[in-house]
């Protein structure tokens, strides 16, 4: 419908002063736009005013009903994009852990190294480790947090 109205639009000789006029004459715009931009444009403005949100959303959800392929594309693309996630989660928690890792052994180390190959590690040993203790801590508390979350 809309191409239409912008093809008679085209094809006449007088001059409209409205928004259509406007975008065909492609005032205050550095490039023309096309009959495509033009009715996206259109369907933008005139929707943003009127609809609403919760409108929008049932609107997509038939669209994507209507168009199964179209709903295809999105699940295949928000899976690519959940995956892209989650492996750049586990790569950042790899990275991180492997860090982790290396700074307790470097505490650790620091403590064999002051005693003999038998000697036991002692509590006064552990309260010597703060890295190692704050980051038990933190597992505690966030596991404490996280358990109160989810019986809620």
């Amino acid at each position: 419908m809309l191409k239409t109205i912008i093809e008679r639009r085209r094809a006449s000789s007088s001059i409209h002063h409205d928004m259509l006029g406007g975008l065909l004459r492609g005032e205050d715009s550095r490039y023309k736009l096309s009959d495509e931009e033009i009715i996206d444009q259109l369907i933008t403005i005139l929707y943003s005013g009127y609809e609403t949100v919760s409108t929008t959303s049932m609107m997509a959800v038939k669209f994507l009903h209507d168009h199964p392929r179209a709903l295809e594309q999105l699940r295949v693309g928000l899976e690519l994009l959940l995956l892209g996630f989650i492996n750049s989660f586990y790569v950042l928690l790899s990275d991180f852990l492997i860090f982790i890792w290396f700074l307790f052994q470097e505490e650790h180390l620091e403590i064999r190294r002051s005693k003999g190959p038998e000697d036991p590690i002692n509590w006064n040993d552990y309260k010597s480790m703060s890295f190692t203790r704050a980051v038990s801590n933190l597992v505690i508390h966030l596991f404490l947090l996280i358990k109160r979350k989810s019986k809620k």
